[in-house]
């Protein structure tokens, strides 16, 4: 079997994740540390995986998340 070779990237996209200039700083903390915890990158991950997995023509493609 012949080895694979090594992935290249094809595309990229950007998230852009914002609040409301008025938010209270309590709850831009909040936000904030939801943004930063490992569950919710793992979430996002698992989402843009479902998401790539609808179209059967991006079957080759690996998703990874990133920050």
């Amino acid at each position: 079997m012949a080895a694979a070779a090594d992935p290249v990237p094809l595309d990229e996209f950007r998230l852009t994740i914002t609040v409301p200039r008025d938010l209270p700083d309590a709850d831009a903390a909040r936000a904030r540390r939801t943004l930063d915890h490992p569950a919710f990158s793992a979430a996002l991950g698992r989402l843009a995986a479902a998401l790539v997995r609808r179209f059967p023509t991006l079957a080759a493609v690996t998703v990874a998340v990133s920050r």
